[in-house]
């Protein structure tokens, strides 16, 4: 839109400075020798407003495009992000959500073996530094990137994550093959179905906090894109 303003106005300066030539050219033939000195001096100005205006109208232009090329590499790093944290969310929250079945499945008489306990824990220490990598990114992001209280939810997520880890790199088989529930209080919280338990007001809750904030500001700015476009 602004480029092509502009190419009116260069447009239109040619189309003015073509007729004012072909005027001074009347004037120049019938003129005498002091009245064509001073057609002379006067063409030499109009050529010198024309120049400076068509320079500054090319400066102009530049300078419009790069901001605009600027401003929708922005955007397009904007929805890159949004999309790769959303989608990447969602499927950590899935893996999680399928490990916890699987630890509660394989629990019998309030033990779970170690073998089992440390495979599925290895998988979901893989998604809490995925937590911490997308934590990192929503801290450096700017408030018009992504929501400013995503860094906060996905700390809690990766915070509750972080000491489900920590509990499994100090764990010690009471008998050698298998852990008591009662030695894990973190993993007992983890598998336990009440939704008063930290894994509910820590990571689930987390997630659905962070997933809305960020549906919520690519709502916000959908009337800005259709306005811009």
């Amino acid at each position: 839109m602004i480029d092509r303003l502009i190419w009116r106005f260069v447009l239109t300066v040619a189309f003015v400075l073509a007729v004012s030539i072909s005027i001074l050219a009347v004037l120049y033939a019938r003129a005498d020798i002091a009245g064509r000195r001073v057609l002379e001096l006067e063409a030499g100005k109009a050529m010198f407003y024309v120049i400076t205006g068509v320079l500054v109208a090319s400066v102009v232009q530049v300078i419009v495009r790069d901001f605009e090329d600027r401003r929708k590499a922005r955007l397009a790093y904007r929805d890159l992000l949004r999309t790769d944290l959303t989608d990447g969310l969602a499927k950590l929250y899935s893996q999680v959500k399928a490990i916890r079945r699987h630890l509660r499945a394989n629990v019998r008489d309030a033990r779970i073996e170690a073998k089992t306990y440390s495979e599925l824990l290895r998988d979901l220490t893989d998604n809490q530094l995925g937590l911490e990598g997308y934590k990192r990114k929503a801290e450096f992001a700017g408030p018009s990137l992504l929501p400013h209280s995503l860094p906060l939810h996905l700390k809690s997520m990766e915070t509750y994550l972080g000491k489900l880890v920590t509990e499994y790199e100090i764990a010690v088989p009471s008998d050698g093959v298998s852990f008591a529930l009662a030695d894990l209080p973190e993993l007992e919280d983890f598998i336990r179905r009440d939704r008063r338990s930290r894994f509910h007001s820590h990571f689930v809750d987390a997630y659905h906090s962070a997933a809305g904030a960020v549906a919520e500001t690519v709502g916000r700015d959908l009337p800005r894109v259709r306005m811009a476009s």
